[in-house]
Parts: C-alpha cells; structure tokens; sequence
C-alpha cells in the first residue's frame, strides 16, 4: 500500500470506508468509480495540450459535476490541465 491508511468518504456514496491515500470509493462502488475515471482519462487523452474544464467534462460525459469534483480529487489526475 502506498501512503497512508485510514477512514475515507467514498466520492461516490458518500459512505466510509478504510482505505489508501489513492482510494477514493468503497469497495460496492470501486467498478463504478474506475468507469468514471477511464472515461475522463480518455476523454483529455483525446485533448492533448488543451485545458478541459470540468464543467465541459461533464457535460460532454455526462458525468454529474458532484461526481467530476470528486474524481479531479484523485490522485492520478494531478499535474493534468484541467481547469
């Protein structure tokens, strides 16, 4: 495991859970989330040099924003040009 370990909220039911620094959702929502997250990858994969706005993201994925603000959290997307 990497980082540190600990109670989280999942991003996306909001329940806790215990989990690493690079969780983000519990086990009953893990699928879901990791859907999410390709999707979003994919999407600024096809964007190369561009800033994508979150609220563009979700409207284009149709990804409800609470969701996009949880997913810009993860860490895997730090150091990409979102906006």
């Amino acid at each position: 495991m990497s980082g540190g370990s600990g109670i989280k909220a999942c991003a996306l039911c909001g329940r806790a859970f215990f989990g690493t620094s690079e969780d983000m959702a519990c086990g009953d929502c893990e699928g879901r989330y990791r859907r999410l997250r390709d999707q979003v990858r994919e999407y600024l994969w096809h964007q190369p040099g561009q800033v994508a706005s979150i609220d563009q993201i979700s409207a284009d994925l149709g990804v409800p924003m609470k969701i996009m603000r949880e997913l810009m959290k993860d860490p895997r997307f730090k150091g990409k040009e979102i906006d």
